[in-house]
């Protein structure tokens, strides 16, 4: 099931999730208290969904968006990697997407870390189209129109 983060529940299995999931992936390096601390700050800056076997298990995966006017920008998708490749990835993404819609937003936006050649698979299968490379922060810009 797809459910809203509840935080007492859920937030330390997402900085988990971060700390195995995605921080493999970047350049950049922080400490675990950096790391809590931003990612708790980034939470509390928009909407989470998560994978969740019922209301009261922690999560198995997420996705945190943020939505700026009409545009909806995927912060972080995470999922647990024995749950990876069974369409759960999909589902958080169409949810994100659907509360964008569901909130008039147009388009959307994210970052993929260079080193996570996996994700950006995923989310061209999914429609998004790469537009823009950083290599000095080793980011690539995706966009899809919503």
């Amino acid at each position: 099931m797809i459910r809203m983060r509840q935080p007492l529940l859920d937030d330390r299995t997402l900085i988990n999730l971060v700390q195995s999931e995605l921080i493999p992936h970047t350049s950049f390096s922080m400490t675990e208290t950096e790391l809590t601390q931003d990612v708790m700050t980034r939470l509390r800056r928009g909407t989470t969904f998560v994978l969740s076997p019922t209301h009261q298990h922690p999560p198995l995966g997420y996705i945190h968006v943020m939505i700026h006017g009409k545009l909806l920008y995927i912060d972080m998708l995470a999922i647990s990697a024995s749950y990876q490749r069974q369409g759960y990835g999909a589902s958080l993404l169409q949810a994100g997407e659907n509360y964008a819609r569901s909130r008039g937003c147009k388009q959307a936006k994210l970052l993929v870390d260079e080193g996570n050649k996996k994700a950006l698979l995923f989310y061209h299968r999914y429609g998004y189209r790469t537009v823009k490379h950083w290599p000095d922060t080793h980011y690539y810009e995706l966009f899809k129109m919503l």
